[in-house]
Parts: structure tokens; C-alpha cells; sequence
């Protein structure tokens, strides 16, 4: 398996934590950090391994070809043209335009409408080299008699410049990257939990969201101290006076139990790439280990 090259990013400040949480995983490759991730060359495995399990990831992106010089509009053109974007999304019959998010510092191209402007006509043109192919081995009234399938929406596209140097790379989680908690909930008990979630947001400045959460949990000796308050007989209490929804009570729980904080159940924006391995992620799914703590039951979580 070839490896690639994997974009996590989470909040500022909590890339060391991120690290750790994937040396826990067993991840050998070296990382590089930047301001809010870092990027590793890995399986693509491991990728879907970290969306599983990481909790403090708030998405995580692939990329997509090899870093090039791309000082003019044309050059980008060209080589997104020679990039097989089948792989990442299904192509119709009008002209694809996916999400964009740009970043460029200390380049000849800085305008962000120019640079999506660029990538746009390099999907354009293999899209049409894609439905010339496709027409030529089907019959006229085959290919424009039927309805088109519903598809799923089209992934974002980062496009970052430095210096004249582009990568380009394909979100391949939402952002931010969501809880399984919440699929044990009934529709109306959600609708509940989102409603008294906005409600808390209202006049506060900064809401304490999943990854946060449980970066303050994991900065805590959670597991040593259960362990010595089940050898003195005792009960650990975690208490969150202002816990809202709940968010720092169910990372503590989720740790103390061992649970990935993602599921398979959900489905993911890499699960719709059209080349998406499902044989290799249902081995990567057997995988997955739920391992409580043995001394769960001298938990105790107050809010």
C-alpha cells in the first residue's frame, strides 16, 4: 500500500496532543507540524484509523498529487487537469464545482478568485475528457435517455500557496469532525440536545466544544486516579458544574470507557469517494478495540 500524505488538523494548541493520541495508535511515521495539525506520510489506513478514534481531531484532509510550482494561473490549470479527481467525486453532467478554501502567503498568485478560478477549469477539463470517454463506449440513448443518480456532495478542496509552492489536498471529514454519541439519541431527543446547545451559545463568547473537551480530559491523570481510588475503595467524582450539554462529562466518560469517538455506523465524506477501498476499511474497522477501564464502576460523573 502506497503511503499519502495525511493532513489532521485540530485547534491551535492542541497538536501535541494530537500527536501522542497517535502514538497511542501505533503510528511510526515522523510528523511535521504547522499551526492547527500536522501532516505524516501513511497509509491511507491511518487515516481512516485517526477519524475513528482521535478526540481531539477536528478534520482531516488527503492530499492529492505531489507539491508544485504554480506561479501562474495556467500552470495551476494544468496540473490540477492531470489530477484523478474521479477518485475523490463523481462527476454529472454539468460542470463540477466543489467547495474551495484558499490559502496563499508570499505568492504571484494571492487572489483567491483567481486560484479557484484555476482549479475549477483543471476539474472542468478532465471532467469533459471523463464524459467524452464514457460517451464514446455507450449508445446516445443510453447515456443522456436516463436519469441521473443522486450523488453525494462534492468534498472541499484546499489549495495552499507558499512561496509560489502549491499542495493541494481533499477534506475527507466534516468540520468539525462530529460525535457518535449522538446516534443513540431519538430524533426529537436530538433536536432537544441541539436546541439547548444553541440556547447555552447565546451570549457566550466561546462555547466548550468536543475536541477542547477532551484535551482537558486527557490532560488529566483520569486513569491513574481511578485506578488508586478503586485500590483505597473510593469513588472518583469528575464534576462540570456549567456542563451545558454535557460535552466534558461524556469525553470523560468516553475515555474512561474506552470508545472510539467516531463509529462506523456514521458515514463519512471519504466513504462517498467513488475510489474508496471498502474491503481495506472493514479490516480497519475489525480492528477497533473498546476497552474500558476495570475500574469503571468507581466512576462517577456529576453535572
Amino acid at each position: 500500500v502506497q503511503p499519502r500524505r495525511l493532513y489532521f488538523d485540530v485547534a491551535p494548541g492542541l497538536e501535541a496532543v494530537l500527536e501522542r493520541e497517535l502514538q497511542t495508535l501505533g503510528v511510526q511515521s515522523k510528523p511535521e507540524f504547522y499551526r492547527g495539525g500536522l501532516v505524516l506520510e501513511a497509509p491511507e489506513s491511518i487515516l481512516w484509523r485517526v477519524a475513528l478514534e482521535s478526540r481531539v481531531l477536528q478534520g482531516a484532509r488527503l492530499g492529492v498529487g505531489t507539491p508544485f510550482h504554480a506561479a501562474y494561473e495556467s500552470t495551476l490549470c494544468n496540473y490540477v487537469a492531470g489530477i484523478p479527481w474521479g477518485d475523490y467525486m463523481w462527476f454529472r453532467t454539468e460542470a463540477a464545482s466543489p467547495p474551495i478554501k484558499v490559502v496563499a502567503e508570499k505568492s504571484r498568485l494571492y487572489h483567491s478568485e483567481v486560484i479557484e478560478r484555476g482549479v475549477l477549469n483543471g476539474i472542468e477539463e478532465q471532467r469533459q475528457r471523463f464524459l467524452k470517454s464514457r460517451l464514446q463506449r455507450k449508445q446516445d440513448d443510453a447515456f443522456y435517455g436516463r436519469p441521473e443518480k443522486p450523488r453525494p456532495p462534492l468534498p472541499t478542496i484546499h489549495v495552499e500557496l507558499t512561496k509560489n509552492e502549491c499542495q493541494l489536498s481533499v477534506s475527507v471529514t466534516e468540520v468539525p469532525h462530529p460525535r457518535a454519541y449522538p446516534l443513540a439519541l431519538e430524533p426529537p431527543e436530538l433536536a432537544g440536545l441541539e436546541a439547548a446547545s444553541k440556547n447555552d451559545a447565546q451570549g457566550s463568547a466561546w462555547l466548550l466544544g468536543e475536541s477542547h473537551a477532551a484535551a482537558c480530559v486527557l490532560k488529566t491523570p483520569i486513569h491513574r486516579q481511578l485506578e488508586e481510588a478503586a485500590e483505597a475503595g473510593q469513588r472518583l467524582c469528575i464534576w462540570d458544574p456549567f456542563c451545558g450539554p454535557g460535552t466534558l462529562l461524556l469525553e470523560a466518560l468516553g475515555i474512561a470507557l474506552g470508545v472510539p469517538a467516531a463509529s462506523p455506523a456514521m458515514q463519512m465524506p471519504f466513504q462517498d469517494f467513488p475510489g474508496f477501498d471498502e474491503v481495506r476499511f472493514s479490516e480497519v474497522v475489525r480492528m477497533l478495540q473498546v476497552t474500558p477501564h476495570h475500574a469503571i464502576g468507581n466512576l462517577s460523573l456529576l453535572g
